[in-house]
């Protein structure tokens, strides 16, 4: 599946129609799936359970073909088409949800399969209606349990009618940086036209201190990000995970900090010379200033919660691929073999094998994805 959904089974009465229950009165089973490390909001979530392979839809066109002797082509008669069953695999981990969960999804799951109703399964913008045919559960340990299950999909179901709870696809580290180096240029452009003749006292100085600041944040995170490998030398992994997410939240702070500064500040207070002109090109300034400073706060938030939420302690390297470079060749890097290219596909949720450069990858220890 992709690096951010969730996948949804939701157990429904008929084909066309989703009731409040089973048909046979009892209340019908809800499974949320994600790929996340976090559970869904809820209690029919799961972190981490999301099935780990694509999505195969496919179909086929039954058909009659009839070869009569002396004609140069066959007869065909089409009977129309069919869908394909498709078959999911994934596990459920007590690690990332909470104690119980495995045995309890699985229980929960079984019984849904041996009624036999119709479910509805839905990835994102693909949603079908039909019946689970089969089941299979790899039982290692009450907190950690491997499923497969065969969906037979009778008909497309209408989208619209089944919520997509699918979560924003998260920006990677270097996404993250990017947009903030953009706002950081942005707001140095702004601080170019601050009206400083007409300014009195130290308002343009105190934001040039503190956007030197910002500053200071973005180029050591570019700093970090120009590795392409870190962590090998390192005793503890996570460090460099812990490092990042400190320095994103530093700009995060400093950004509020020049919002703090723009704040202390008036027009009608801290201008020289109060003209219309002036008044003017005072509140262009601000406003330019304090709405990307704004853009760079929110940014810096968000990529430190997301390296956070990435760290992991088990960690052999932190990767930065380089533009075209296979799983097989950094597999066959890290681990001295091609064959465990799987590992790092699925520890970073990987839904392309086509690698541009911008991704950082988790290289896990073995046996640990």
């Amino acid at each position: 599946m992709a690096s951010a959904g969730a996948f949804t089974i939701q157990e429904i009465g008929r084909i066309g129609r989703q009731t409040g229950g089973r048909p046979d009165g009892g209340p019908s089973a809800i499974f949320e799936w994600t790929s996340d490390r976090r559970p869904m909001d809820g209690n029919k979530g799961g972190a981490r359970a999301c099935p780990l392979a694509p999505w195969g839809i496919a179909g086929t066109l039954r058909h009659v073909r009839t070869d009569y002797s002396g004609a140069r082509t066959p007869s065909v008669q089409v009977l129309g088409p069919s869908k394909k069953a498709s078959e999911f695999a994934g596990r459920w981990d007590d690690r990332y949800n909470f104690a119980g969960y495995a045995s309890a999804e699985m229980r929960r799951f079984e019984a849904m399969c041996e009624r036999g109703n119709l479910v509805r399964i839905q990835f994102q913008g693909q949603a079908f209606e039909g019946q689970i045919t089969d089941w299979n559960f790899e039982y290692r340990r009450s907190n950690y349990i491997r499923y497969t299950f065969t969906f037979d999909p009778h008909t497309r179901a209408g989208e619209g009618n089944l919520e997509d709870r699918s979560p924003a696809s998260p920006k990677s580290t270097q996404q993250a940086y990017d947009e903030l180096d953009i706002t950081v240029a942005a707001i140095l452009d702004a601080q170019d036209y601050a009206p400083r003749t007409a300014l009195g006292g130290t308002a343009a100085d105190d934001v040039d201190a503190a956007l030197a600041s910002l500053v200071t944040d973005r180029n050591a995170i570019g700093d970090t990000l120009d590795q392409r490998e870190l962590l090998k030398t390192e005793s503890r992994p996570i460090e460099a995970f812990t490092r990042m997410a400190t320095q994103f939240r530093q700009a995060a702070n400093d950004a509020l900090s020049i919002l703090d500064t723009m704040t202390a500040y008036r027009a009608d207070l801290d201008l020289a010379h109060t003209t219309a002109m002036s008044v003017l090109d005072y509140e262009s300034w601000s406003r330019s200033i304090r709405f990307r400073t704004r853009v760079a706060l929110g940014t810096s938030r968000a990529a430190a919660l997301g390296v956070e939420e990435r760290a992991e302690p088990s960690a052999l390297a932190l990767y930065r691929p380089h533009r075209g470079e296979s799983l097989m060749k950094i597999s066959r890097r890290f681990y001295g073999t091609p064959h465990c290219w799987g590992l790092i596909a699925e520890r970073n949720a990987l839904s392309s094998m086509t690698l541009t450069g911008d991704e950082l990858l988790i290289i896990p220890e073995r046996g640990t994805g």
